[in-house]
């Protein structure tokens, strides 16, 4: 969730075409790249996670506390969010442009899910889901299935073969999965799906989150050496052609099982500074939109490195939403609505701590 606060610090900065409202002089190189490489791995890695937490749930809590669970942590937050945000991102635009705020009849046509669009999939995906678990798999699927997950999990083929999935459900779009209206993009669906359902089967084994986290290194080199590969095609101009796709998919799967693995090596014992800011991390997201968008606005109107705005955007609205989170959310009931801390501490005896 903070990494998407520092992927939207960076849109301001960044040295290729954009619909961000704010467009500062000062451009890096530097920003695009932090920018790229946040973009790929961030929303599956958190479709993965979403998919393995949502089963754990649904066993914990059954069908009914499952989805009441879902929809105060995941459709009510979005809907409350959905009007200030949206008022926000209209109200700084136009100051932005130098023109007169719109007004609320005007806006209110124009609304969008803004960065919240994730949420949204989610819901959607979650909603699929549901009557996806009335579908009963014979005991010798479900072995094929987990054997071939675990086999190529252990030699970190993973990424190889679901690069590959993806990568077709990347080709309608040419790999475009921005979100700019409630109007569903069924390949995107698809393609954060594809993540989703993943992170679900392995709540089935959870031995395979220790085995992620021995083979780290071995993603964190395939990553590596996927994003060069991806950069040479993306500069011959082939980043939306087959070999491109694949590529990308390649690289989201290894950088998000590297993301999980590295959590699940260094956290695997309780840090109550981490513990926090995953509590907060939810409530940050939520909010920090607007923040973003003034503190860039300002900063705009000087010069200056553009990695240096970067980083005083960055932090400057972290430690705006966690000044908030702690004053405003973390000493009364909505604390507990917005970060889970019991199902988390429950979690952790489960095993699934370190990743949440």
């Amino acid at each position: 969730m903070l990494l998407g606060i520092v992927a939207h610090s960076s849109l301001a900065y960044v040295t290729f075409e954009t619909a961000w409202p704010i467009q500062d002089s000062d451009r890096s190189v530097g920003a695009s790249a932090f920018f790229v490489l946040i973009f790929l791995f961030r929303v599956p890695a958190f479709f993965i996670l979403s998919g393995f937490f949502s089963r754990l749930l649904l066993n914990r809590l059954g069908m009914r506390g499952f989805l009441t669970n879902r929809s105060l942590r995941i459709a009510l937050p979005f809907l409350i969010a959905l009007v200030p945000v949206n008022l926000a991102f209209f109200g700084i635009s136009a100051a932005a442009a130098g023109t007169p705020m719109p007004g609320v009849r005007d806006t209110i046509p124009a609304f969008t899910p803004m960065h919240l669009w994730f949420l949204y999939y989610l819901m959607i995906t979650l909603l699929l889901a549901v009557p996806a678990t009335l579908v009963r798999l014979s005991p010798r699927t479900i072995a094929i299935v987990d054997t071939a997950l675990a086999r190529a999990t252990s030699w970190c083929l993973l990424p190889l073969a679901l690069g590959v999935v993806t990568a077709l459900t990347l080709w309608p779009t040419r790999g475009d999965v921005l979100i700019h209206s409630f109007a569903v993009r069924p390949s995107v669906l698809a393609y954060f799906a594809v993540f989703f359902l993943v992170g679900w089967w392995i709540q089935r084994q959870r031995s395979l989150i220790s085995l992620i986290g021995a083979r780290t290194g071995h993603y964190a080199v395939l990553s590596s050496v996927a994003l060069g590969a991806l950069a040479v095609t993306v500069g011959a101009g082939q980043g939306s052609d087959p070999l491109g796709l694949i590529l990308r998919g390649v690289a989201a799967w290894a950088l998000s099982l590297a993301f999980i693995g590295a959590f699940v090596r260094i956290f695997d014992r309780a840090w109550p500074s981490i513990e926090y800011l995953v509590d907060a991390s939810y409530w940050s997201y939520l909010t920090h939109f607007p923040i973003v968008l003034g503190l860039q606005l300002v900063l705009s109107r000087w010069a200056g490195p553009a990695i240096g705005k970067l980083a005083a955007v960055s932090l400057g609205t972290i430690a705006l939403c966690l000044l908030s989170y702690h004053a405003l959310v973390r000493p009364t009931f909505l604390d507990r609505a917005l970060s889970g801390r019991r199902a988390a501490r429950a979690g952790r005896h489960e095993g699934a701590s370190s990743i949440s």
